[in-house]
């Protein structure tokens, strides 16, 4: 058995696993949290915070990051569980739904922990998520580009960046005022709930 497909469909899903929990901190973390738990270390909450208002542009990547993970581990298994026949129908189609299985498997284990544990796996994985923004930067752009002329043929409206701008004020504001002692740490979660509560 060559160990060079083998080792191609392990490292994917390891990637996979890796975007999923980067993407599912991204998405659970909360400030307040993240700041009490990086109080200590002033130098690196600043970097965490300041990469963080690219937040679109990290989440596309990693889902972009996330499919092309799961495409290059189905070549990969392909190759290792038919190494004398690629190529053949039947077999890519079972490889896939094997894969499919056990991604969706790892995919929602790993988003679950991630959930859980969202802080911490935010300041652990976001290193990665930037280097994944470079390097999906090249697909990015046009999906970015198709995504703007859609939502202008449809009619999209460019108020809901104003009102994401105004949450973010609101938060930084909650955040604020809990490290300074003025707000309550369960005002600023109720605070922050709202807000996620309208989101939905």
């Amino acid at each position: 058995m060559d160990p060079v497909p083998f080792l191609v469909a392990v490292s994917s899903l390891a990637g996979l696993a890796a975007g999923v929990a980067a993407d599912a901190a991204l998405h659970e973390y909360s400030l307040s949290k993240l700041e009490r738990q990086l109080r200590d270390q002033p130098r690196r909450l600043e970097r965490i915070t300041a990469r963080l208002k690219d937040f679109e542009r990290l989440t596309l990547s990693l889902k972009m990051w996330n499919v092309l993970a799961a495409l290059i581990g189905i070549v990969a298994a392909d190759m290792v569980w038919n190494p004398g026949n690629r190529g053949r129908v039947g077999n890519v189609v079972f490889v896939a739904v094997l894969f499919a299985v056990l991604g969706v498997v790892l995919h929602g284990f790993v988003r679950v922990l991630a959930q859980r544990v969202a802080e911490r796996a935010l300041a652990q994985l976001l290193g990665f998520a930037v280097v994944v923004r470079f390097l999906m930067t090249p697909f990015m752009a046009p999906a970015i580009a198709a995504g703007h002329l859609l939502g202008k043929f449809f009619g999209a409206d460019q108020k809901n960046d104003q009102s994401e701008e105004a949450v973010e004020e609101i938060l930084d504001a909650v955040a604020e005022g809990e490290a300074g002692g003025v707000l309550h740490e369960e005002a600023a979660g109720l605070i922050e709930n709202i807000i996620d509560l309208n989101d939905l």
